[in-house]
């Protein structure tokens, strides 16, 4: 028989009871959300989603990077002619034409996506004495071919099979089956451009008599590939979602795009609220971005722990999979939004094998690294590559190769002309000019214009890995006449303040001047509220103007609270403008339905000022 009891009743504790409920009031970074016994009242309805909408979009552009920017390549390399059974190729190298994620100089590289939903299965025969990879459209691993492949370094033919595939598959071939029917081939043959043009591509229909291998030779062609930063980006992955098989997906990122609406078999149509949200969360994202790869909080990282040199892979597996196995999502995003190419061999390949990778946007001083100053880089004596190294500089908006006007702005142990120093040491220069008789050695840089450094070590040693071989960071070098260097830190403040009038601007005496340097969106409205609130409570004042031109985007729920705001104002008397006709702006407050009042906006500070003077 069981046994069966009363449960005993401990209670419920007061502390307990206020670890659970909802007060009626919480303020938060995106606003007051109030509630009636747990029940959110309609304003905060409002702002809970106009919360939640913006963070699921910054989320899924940050998880999502990886297939946006196979689109974009794919798009890119359609352009000039690539198709599925076409090659496209850099011969002899690449150069910085192309807007190309990191591209390096030194090798010749072919690339194209096949497309086995029109193609059926295909054949791909990788050159011998070649490093070779496939990726599927998401830019997860599907192969190696050549020498860290089946066939290791040998050549042969790979038999890819769509997604599914339940035909004959003959013999003779290294089967694979990616996930996607698109899947990105990238062609690397150490033999240099003739063995790279003896690969080739057909569907499996055509292997009795294969057609002639079409190549395009794309080094100098000017032509972009990266993805985008802006509401379409989610345009370009919805274009995996609607072709790929919903399976090759997983679940969790899947939930995130159907919750903003990107669903197979779905026509992708936001309307203006979503669209303009969006939008803002690319921006937002694309920011979070460059300061996790340029200012990352983990220290795994840094490759030293004294040193500005970085790693992309801070565990070294090539699926961002940390040693507990949970995802690393800040390693995984810096990867695919600086670089391409996921692959084994690139993290976890045999001493003297492979490839190795370090970088850094900083000076020995912590500095970012600017194109008007010149600088020195030390590779100390015993570089640590068995086959050779490359010092490559970028571009730190495209992260391509840095355009100087100059077309391979690198300098690599392949070359002859390039220099050690008498201890052995060799020394790398940077800057707008190259130093007398250190030509060979020397970077151009563009004044302006910042840039980061990547060095590739390929077939990297021991002391790589043991870190017994030491990078220092690029020491500036004094500047021939004093002045101020706008620092990462000044450049990139953000604030909201009272400004005065430019030279030759009237300020009304009852009227105040707010510029916003930076967007006004979802997380900052509020603040911006009570800033323009304490501008506007000044004694006599009549009017408030906003001076939008330094603010890159608004979104939907900023413009709802300056819309209020402005009704606030009115009834004390007070109007609020805005100043200085800004794109971005402008279509967000016509397609938000803002008041006519903030829909006119004055273009300049000039006018703005003088109809709150004259009340027009």
């Amino acid at each position: 028989m069981p046994h069966i009891s009363d449960a005993p009743s401990p209670g419920t504790s007061p502390e307990t009871l206020a670890s659970i409920v909802c007060p009626d009031r919480l303020e938060t970074v995106f606003g007051t959300l109030d509630f009636f016994d747990g029940l959110p009242l309609p304003e905060a309805v409002t702002r809970s989603y106009d919360t939640l909408d913006p963070l699921r979009g910054i989320e899924a552009f940050l998880n999502c990077v990886p297939g946006a920017s196979m689109v974009a390549l794919r798009r890119g390399l359609r352009s000039i002619g690539v198709d599925s059974r076409t090659i496209g190729f850099t011969a002899p190298r690449c150069t910085s034409a192309p807007v190309l994620l990191t591209g390096d100089t030194e090798t010749a590289y072919g690339m194209t996506f096949l497309a086995l939903d029109e193609d059926g299965p295909t054949v791909v025969e990788a050159p011998g004495n070649s490093l070779c990879v496939v990726d599927d459209l998401w830019q997860r691993y599907v192969t190696d071919m050549g020498i860290a492949g089946p066939d290791q370094g040998k050549g042969g033919a790979y038999l890819f099979l769509p997604p599914g595939y339940e035909g004959d598959v003959p013999d003779g071939y290294f089967v694979v089956r990616p996930r996607t029917y698109a899947s990105w081939v990238v062609l690397r043959a150490l033999g240099g451009t003739e063995s790279l043009l003896t690969s080739r591509i057909y569907p499996l229909s055509a292997a009795a008599d294969p057609p002639e291998q079409r190549f395009v030779n794309w080094a100098e062609s000017d032509f972009n590939t990266v993805h985008a930063n802006d509401f379409s980006f989610f345009e370009e992955i919805d274009t995996i979602v609607q072709a790929e098989p919903p399976e090759s997906l997983d679940p969790e990122r899947a939930g995130q795009l159907a919750a903003l609406g990107i669903v197979r078999g779905k026509p992708f149509r936001p309307d203006d609220r979503m669209r303009s949200i969006l939008d803002t969360a690319a921006r937002i994202a694309s920011g979070i971005a460059r300061t996790l790869a340029f200012k990352p909080r983990d220290p795994g990282f840094s490759y030293y722990p004294d040193r500005s040199w970085k790693t992309p892979f801070p565990t070294r597996s090539y699926e961002f999979l940390s040693e507990e196995g949970a995802r690393l999502l800040d390693s995984r995003s810096v990867f695919h939004y600086f670089a391409t190419v996921s692959s084994p061999a690139m993290v976890a390949a045999p001493v003297g094998t492979g490839s190795q990778y370090a970088y850094t946007a900083e000076d020995s001083t912590g500095a970012w690294l600017d194109g008007g100053r010149t600088y020195t880089l030390t590779l100390p004596r015993g570089v640590p590559a068995k086959n050779f190294w490359a010092v490559t500089v970028y571009d730190p908006q495209t992260r391509s190769l840095l355009r100087t006007g100059t077309p391979y702005p690198s300098v690599n142990s392949l070359s002859d002309d390039v220099r050690p120093e008498a201890g052995g040491d060799t020394v790398i220069h940077f800057g707008p000019t190259a130093p007398e008789g250190k030509e060979a050695n020397w970077i151009r840089t563009v004044p302006g214009k910042g840039f980061f450094v990547v060095l590739r070590l390929y077939g990297p040693l021991d002391s790589w890995f043991d870190k017994s071989w030491r990078l220092a960071a690029a020491a500036p070098l004094p500047l021939l006449a004093p002045g101020r260097q706008r620092t990462g830190a000044a450049a990139g403040e953000r604030a909201l303040h009272r400004a005065r009038p430019a030279q030759g601007q009237p300020q009304d005496p009852g009227s105040g001047r707010a510029a916003r340097r930076g967007g006004i969106y979802f997380a900052n409205a509020e603040r911006i509220r009570s800033t323009v609130g304490k501008a506007a409570g000044r004694d006599g004042a009549t009017a408030v103007v906003i001076d939008a031109e330094t603010v890159p985007f608004i979104d939907v729920s900023a413009v709802r609270m300056l819309d209020q705001l402005a009704g606030e104002l009115k009834a004390r008397g007070v109007r609020l403008l805005l100043a200085r006709d800004v794109g971005q702006v402008r279509d967000v407050l016509s397609t938000a339905d803002a008041g006519a009042e903030l829909r006119h906006v004055h273009p300049t500070v000039r006018e703005a000022v003088e109809a709150a003077r004259t009340g027009t």
